[in-house]
């Protein structure tokens, strides 16, 4: 199946977009805004666009291929495609406190208590181990990753090296993964682990100052003082950032695109195929 194609810009413009939240889909995006989600892009034949109403204080939301989850400080909804019970949230989960989707899987961190529900081929990938004091999760595929006291413990299938985190991990202030790898960002530097088919571990060298990361199928992005900076999708084509971004505030990206917000404006592109 062919998730790249050749270059689409694509602008739209937001409102009070620095304390907002984008996330992104396979063929579509939501924005968190003022309490409210809405969603745009394609809807498949799943009901991606088809946000639950009634749920005016909501405080996260994050996407999958098809389907989205979002919470409020008492309960998690969610919606789109749910072949494999991706969209629906277990009961008497209210107390959560982020959110984590992958591609047919979600997880929700609440108390120390970790809860992923969705695609399980193996009928491990969602059964959390306890830690210890988790504070920040994020899931791929088949795997999930947590920041603990421990530094960051992951779980799920240990093909391509995705549960290998690096040991002794100091200052861990951020994570993200993809669909099989993640990034951390530890002690001021982006380390990565997982699958490297495309070179999405190779961080550049000379990136420095990372304050965000979002991952993709082939490709990983870091929002830095000086701007964005992706990597990897090696054999498949080449990421050419738009040399118009400045003043960028959160970066988000699905398995072959990227947005980038800038000055209220979100600009979104593709990977070039080769």
């Amino acid at each position: 199946m062919k998730l790249f194609f050749t270059l689409s810009l694509l602008i739209f413009s937001l409102t009070s977009f620095a304390q907002d939240q984008l996330s992104m889909g396979r063929i579509n995006k939501c924005l968190l805004s003022e309490g409210k989600v809405s969603c745009w892009g394609g809807n498949g034949n799943f009901g991606e666009l088809n946000v639950p109403a009634n749920y005016p204080d909501t405080l996260q939301v994050t996407s999958g291929d098809d389907h989205s989850c979002a919470m409020t400080e008492e309960e998690v909804y969610c919606w789109g495609r749910n072949d494999h019970g991706q969209a629906k949230a277990p009961q008497g989960l209210n107390n959560a406190i982020q959110l984590s989707a992958g591609s047919q899987r979600t997880c929700a961190l609440a108390g120390k208590t970790i809860h992923c529900w969705g695609k399980d081929l193996t009928g491990h990938i969602n059964k959390a181990p306890l830690l210890r004091n988790p504070i920040e999760i994020a899931t791929g595929d088949s795997h999930t990753c947590a920041i603990t006291d421990k530094g960051i413990e992951c779980w799920g299938d240990p093909r391509n090296g995705k549960l290998k985190a690096p040991i002794g991990l100091q200052e861990v202030s951020s994570l993200a993964s993809g669909y099989h790898h993640t990034c951390a960002i530890a002690d001021g530097k982006v380390l990565c682990w997982g699958s490297n088919q495309n070179g999405q571990l190779k961080v550049p060298k000379d990136l420095k100052n990372p304050k965000q990361l979002a991952l993709g199928l082939y490709h990983s992005c870091a929002l830095t003082e000086e701007g964005v900076r992706c990597w990897g999708a090696e054999k498949i084509g080449k990421i050419e950032i738009p040399q118009d971004l400045k003043d960028v505030s959160q970066i988000a990206t699905s398995a072959s695109e990227v947005c980038a917000v800038a000055q209220d404006i979100a600009k979104c592109w593709m990977v070039i195929k080769k």
